[in-house]
């Protein structure tokens, strides 16, 4: 261990502990509200002002905090208290509210970065850990192939990465944040932009087929419809997942290969 390496990963650690709390106790309640389009692009916004306004502010104020061995305990868990808005609102970016709170309490952008990647190691692996714990609950095997490919993601991401953290380090020893910032906003607002007129799309879409004169519209929603009721295309509501569903379905899709549906829309199976 080089000096002053064990008191940083004990204070990593602390930093980690708000976050690993939250990110626990409310993982999936998080991922049902947030983890949408409209509110990752909104933190992606939000995030990028107070990136350009924190560097206004702190413009030409001499950083009291130059080295990692400089930060304290309590500056840790305030760094880690900015990491949580970022395991609520998905897209605010870890490595942005880390930064941003570091900065805020007097860190330099050369350490606040260093810190943040640090930090980053006990992060990434405790929240892929808790996803692996729940598929593995919830019955989700792992084949060997999806496996080399994990693996083969993770080794190429780790390269990626070391290259990246160089350039990034070399770039905010002589810049600052707000380039990171006016990204951000451009981003957020372009994710917006794009899902609105993705939503106009489907609406003239839907309007052109329902009028066409030789076209068919079926919407079905758990095969409840009057059209279902009347040519039985599906026995029953729910198929059961299993071999019995399988076959079902493999029988109704025999029976009605004929049938020509210009386009069908249907709920999404979660189980």
């Amino acid at each position: 261990w080089k000096d002053g390496a064990l008191s940083m990963w004990l204070k990593i650690i602390v930093a980690v502990i708000p976050a690993a709390i939250i990110g626990v106790l409310f993982d999936d309640k998080i991922d049902e509200l947030f983890y949408h389009p409209v509110p990752v692009a909104i933190a992606l916004i939000v995030v990028g002002v107070l990136f350009i306004v924190v560097e206004t502010i702190m413009k030409g104020k001499k950083p009291s905090i130059r080295n990692i061995g400089q930060i304290t305990y309590k500056a840790a868990v305030i760094i880690g208290l900015f990491q949580v808005l970022a395991a609520v609102f998905p897209g605010t970016s870890r490595s942005g509210a880390t930064i941003i709170g570091a900065l805020l309490i007097g860190v330099s952008r050369a350490t606040a970065a260093e810190f943040t990647f640090f930090l980053a190691v006990p992060v990434m692996f405790g929240a892929s850990l808790l996803k692996v714990i729940k598929y593995i609950a919830a019955g989700v095997a792992m084949t060997g192939s999806e496996l080399v490919i994990l693996v083969i993601g993770t080794l190429v991401a780790f390269i990626v990465s070391v290259f990246v953290i160089k350039f990034l380090m070399s770039y905010i020893k002589k810049h600052d944040f707000k380039v990171f910032g006016w990204y951000r906003i451009v981003l957020g607002i372009l994710v917006l932009l794009i899902l609105r007129l993705t939503y106009f799309i489907k609406e003239w879409l839907c309007m052109t087929l329902a009028n066409e004169k030789h076209g068919s519209l079926y919407i079905m929603r758990h095969g409840k419809t009057d059209w279902n009721e009347k040519h039985k295309i599906q026995g029953r509501t729910d198929i059961p997942l299993n071999d019995e569903g399988r076959k079902m379905a493999a029988a109704a899709a025999e029976e009605y290969k004929d049938i020509h549906f210009d386009i069908c829309f249907c709920s999404p199976l979660i189980r």
